[in-house]
């Protein structure tokens, strides 16, 4: 019976009178392995980008003039940043939201679910945009930006693939660009216009995230019979 009360019961117990506590920060810690778990790929794939039949630099040491190789260098500096702050900025945005769910408490173990959807989609509408970014340097410069974009769209588990997909060969092909009429053609019809989509694609994924999300709130509340607080800082 010791042995029942001491594995069994008391746990059971503490989880009843907990009010999702355990949830909370359970969720707490798998958001901040998943932080570091992002972190530690963003580098690795940074990094290996550089290298192999397939890396950066194995690219760079095709024919090209002084010219093209110039705006590559200038490229793949801009690019480079702009992975660096986009896995920064998806590591930054779990483990804040990690925090929330282990200092915040919730009316309900139920409003987890639309927290948890609001993450997603602050999470998913980064791939987008910061995909359409490098994109568009690329075309600007008409250079060979620095995107491992094959691990990009595995960690974006296909959103925003069919972006990706057009603007790949927009982004790669713009280097090889014959005079300047076709280079300004590929700035509006590539460049501007990926730039609008990848925005587009990235405020759409976020809306669509935060409305599900209020929705299942308020159908929760209505189903409790609560009217929702004005102001509710249950992050």
């Amino acid at each position: 019976m010791n042995l029942l009360n001491l594995f069994i019961v008391n746990p059971l117990k503490h989880l009843d009178c907990s009010k999702g506590k355990f949830f909370r920060h359970t969720i707490f810690y798998v958001l901040k392995g998943a932080s570091i778990i992002v972190a530690i790929t963003g580098i690795y794939l940074i990094i290996s980008g550089f290298f192999g039949r397939t890396g950066y630099f194995a690219t760079l040491k095709g024919s090209f003039t002084e010219f093209e190789m110039a705006r590559s260098i200038v490229c793949f500096v801009i690019t480079l940043a702009i992975n660096i702050l986009l896995f920064f900025s998806l590591t930054g945005i779990l483990w804040k939201r990690a925090d929330d769910f282990r200092d915040n408490s919730f009316a309900n173990v139920l409003f987890i679910l639309p927290k948890l959807i609001k993450i997603a989609g602050e999470v998913l509408c980064l791939i987008p945009l910061f995909i359409s970014l490098i994109s568009f340097f690329a075309i600007i410069l008409a250079g060979i930006p620095y995107a491992p974009i094959e691990g990009l769209m595995q960690l974006s588990s296909g959103i925003g693939s069919s972006l990706i997909n057009d603007v790949v060969g927009n982004t790669f092909s713009a280097i090889f660009i014959q005079n300047f009429s076709d280079y300004l053609n590929l700035v509006f019809s590539g460049g501007f216009l990926g730039l609008f989509k990848g925005f587009s694609i990235s405020f759409l994924i976020l809306l669509g995230a935060y409305l599900l999300a209020e929705f299942i709130e308020t159908l929760l509340y209505f189903l409790m019979k609560q009217s929702k607080p004005l102001n509710d800082n249950r992050g």
